[in-house]
């Protein structure tokens, strides 16, 4: 028999070890076969890249009847302010209550209206959504303008974009991606954490001194903690520098709540990390938590366009509220109320987090 097929056998050999390596961990198995599973129901169910009805202000001008008229027709768009001015109907946009705001323009030597154009305020720090919008806004109002419809007299359509006037896809993707790097390291290394003592045989040790559940568990975060703000900091530094990207907000609210950000992954990575019985089921499971929060934050497509059910499950995803506290202090120069407003939340999931963590730990001691 030549070397060859003994080379073969062997290898067949080892392939079939292997195989019941995996039949004896049933855990990996499933994982491998949930996770694409998983990716295809919220790609296929969630995710809504067009569509949705879009919130628009409107300034109450002498042609408001026209222009609600023309955003009622149809599904497309919703008008949710209908105010008295255009510093009004441009404060709707800027609180995030309307994602476009309508204004009349008055010129002398227009048409004797008084009104010669239509000055549309754009909330862009989503342009997926709102390029969109606005696309569909003119196609409907031209369409409307060339069928010559009774009493509708087209004028000029002014775009402004408020916090990307460039509409650079480099501002667009930053704020988000700063948040996905950090969970993804934060989830691996607590992910990795505790099983790996495990699997070197330290972790022994550490059960014989008489430290509980919860001060193993946040003494582990806490080294980690420190070099994810490091990290973080290193992201948004080099984003300021290499794109220019603009830092308007409350940058002390936002420090604060990267910490807390950094923290709750931490305490996941840790909680996955105490309930898995290999490196393998750490990384598959920290995998089943960072997937689900890309596809469902907002981060890939806009949030306000899933439906309901799958917002209330990205609710749980801390990189849902990082979208919002990034692109509002990076962008939209949000205030620390808006900040700590989201902060909230995601102390909230770092204390769930945390409370399966110690559940674990616990159960493993027994």
């Amino acid at each position: 028999m030549s070397l060859l097929s003994f080379g073969l056998r062997r290898s067949l050999t080892i392939a079939w070890l292997e195989s019941l390596t995996i039949r004896r961990d049933p855990v990996i198995l499933a994982l491998i076969l949930l996770i694409p599973i998983l990716q295809i129901a919220l790609f296929g169910y969630a995710l809504r890249p067009l569509g949705g009805q879009v919130p628009v202000a409107v300034m109450h001008g002498e042609s408001h009847e026209r222009i609600i008229a023309l955003l009622n027709h149809g599904d497309d768009f919703k008008v949710v302010a209908d105010e008295r001015n255009r510093e009004a109907a441009l404060a709707a946009v800027k609180n995030g209550t309307a994602l476009i705001g309508i204004v009349e323009a008055k010129e002398d030597g227009g048409p004797k209206t008084g009104v010669n154009s239509l000055t549309l305020y754009v909330d862009d720090s989503d342009p997926l959504r709102s390029n969109t919008a606005l696309s569909t806004f003119e196609a409907i109002y031209w369409h409307r303008a060339i069928g010559g419809e009774e009493n509708f007299s087209p004028v000029e359509l002014r775009v402004e974009r408020l916090y990307n006037p460039d509409n650079r896809n480099d501002w667009v993707m930053t704020p988000g991606l700063s948040g996905v790097i950090v969970m993804i390291s934060m989830l691996m290394l607590g992910a990795l954490s505790i099983v790996r003592e495990r699997e070197r045989g330290t972790w022994e040790a550490l059960l014989s001194t008489p430290v509980n559940a919860s001060e193993a568990i946040i003494g582990k975060a806490l080294p980690y903690l420190f070099l994810g703000f490091v990290q973080a900091a290193l992201v948004v530094g080099c984003s300021r520098v290499l794109f220019a990207l603009p830092l308007r907000g409350d940058l002390p609210a936002f420090g604060m709540f990267i910490a807390v950000y950094i923290f709750a992954h931490l305490i996941i990575g840790l909680a996955i990390s105490a309930a898995a019985r290999s490196q393998i089921q750490a990384v598959q499971g920290a995998v089943l938590v960072y997937l689900p929060s890309m596809v469902l934050s907002g981060f890939l497509f806009p949030f306000a366009n899933m439906p309901g059910w799958a917002q209330r499950l990205g609710a749980v995803f801390p990189l849902t509220y990082y979208n919002e506290v990034a692109r509002g202090v990076m962008l939209r120069g949000a205030d620390a109320s808006f900040v700590h407003a989201r902060t909230w939340p995601v102390i909230a999931i770092a204390a769930g987090s945390l409370a399966l963590a110690i559940a674990s730990f616990r159960r493993r001691l027994n």
